[in-house]
């Protein structure tokens, strides 16, 4: 799956949300999807769900796909962690590496802003053919 990055990128929605025959699968900003998924918390609540929930574990920052669960009491039916939570080691690791990339890249473009600035733009020689 690469997202379909080229019909995102021409405005439309990845295909598996346009062929879903249940309308399982949904796409849109993080806000639009968590309305959305409140709604359906809602819908199941008023269906006799109560413990209903949007699956979205603090413990790791959240997640990048939303779940709405109608027994959010009992996560471990849907194979997923009730208490997640990522080591501060490897939150670190993941901070430091951030910073080590950002900072790479911008001594990359201060070195190529100083050669072109001390050697600026190279005009091709002329040939000359006989």
């Amino acid at each position: 799956c690469n997202m379909c990055v080229d019909r995102v990128e021409a405005g439309l929605e990845p295909a598996c949300v346009k062929t879903c025959p249940t309308n399982a699968i949904s796409w849109g900003t993080k806000e639009d999807m968590l309305g959305l998924a409140d709604r359906k918390v809602e819908g199941l609540q008023a269906r006799g769900f109560g413990e209903a929930t949007v699956y979205d574990p603090a413990g790791v920052g959240g997640t990048h796909m939303m779940y709405v669960v109608p027994r959010g009491d009992q996560l471990e039916d849907y194979d997923l962690p009730a208490n997640p939570t990522a080591s501060p080691g490897a939150l670190s690791a993941l901070h430091g590496l951030k910073k080590l990339g950002a900072s790479t890249l911008g001594l990359g473009l201060l070195a190529a802003g100083l050669h072109y600035l001390g050697f600026g733009p190279q005009e091709p020689e002329e040939e000359n053919t006989p």
